[in-house]
């Protein structure tokens, strides 16, 4: 039921918040109010070996490259937000005013697991859409990454928290978004201000 109204949430609130105006609430069904934090943030780069769900070799820097990006965190064996947050990036991935040039990128919170392989029946799962990656790695390398993007304290991830980066790598200018509510409109008016 908790999923249901986080779904509910997620699909159905239109609330607005300035890019950087700290806090906003969005009701869910059963009148629970669901935080969302909405900071500015830095685009992490790291030249550090990762490879996406095709198995080629990149690395953040590449995979950010130099233009709008959404960078999110999920993991394959999730059976909380992670669903929720693909289906959110699906949703921004057919939006009609997102721009054309965005690239989703999608950083996996359990790289001792999520192969390549693995990443790939996920993508293949959300309709293998063009200009998304999903990055995995070492976790020497991965887990590092995941803790100066703040998504991991060293807790357990099963309680992470729903997290976007949104920005112009080119600029470095970013917003973070956390919380259990993303607005897919709010998302793309970040996106258009960043480029």
């Amino acid at each position: 039921m908790r999923c249901l109204h986080i779904f509910l949430s997620l699909c159905l609130w239109t609330g607005s918040v300035s890019a950087h105006d700290g806090k906003t609430h969005a009701p869910v069904a059963d009148g629970e109010e669901l935080e969302t934090t909405v900071v500015e943030a830095e685009l992490v780069r790291s030249d550090a070996p990762l490879l996406d769900q095709f198995g080629r070799a990149t690395t953040l820097t590449d995979a950010l490259g130099d233009g709008l990006v959404v960078l999110s965190f999920t993991y394959t064996n999730c059976e909380s937000l992670c669903g929720l947050a693909d289906m959110v990036l699906g949703a921004l991935l057919s939006h009609p005013a997102r721009p054309d040039t965005l690239r989703i990128l999608t950083l996996t919170l359990d790289p001792a697991r999520d192969s390549p392989a693995e990443l790939l029946k996920r993508h293949e799962a959300f309709g293998a859409p063009d200009g998304w990656l999903r990055l995995t790695g070492a976790p020497s390398v991965v887990i590092p990454l995941l803790s100066r993007n703040g998504v991991w304290d060293g807790g357990p991830i099963d309680e992470h928290s729903l997290v976007l980066i949104v920005g112009n790598a080119a600029s470095g200018t970013a917003t973070r978004i956390e919380g259990r509510s993303i607005d897919i409109d709010r998302i793309v008016d970040l996106l258009v201000n960043a480029g």
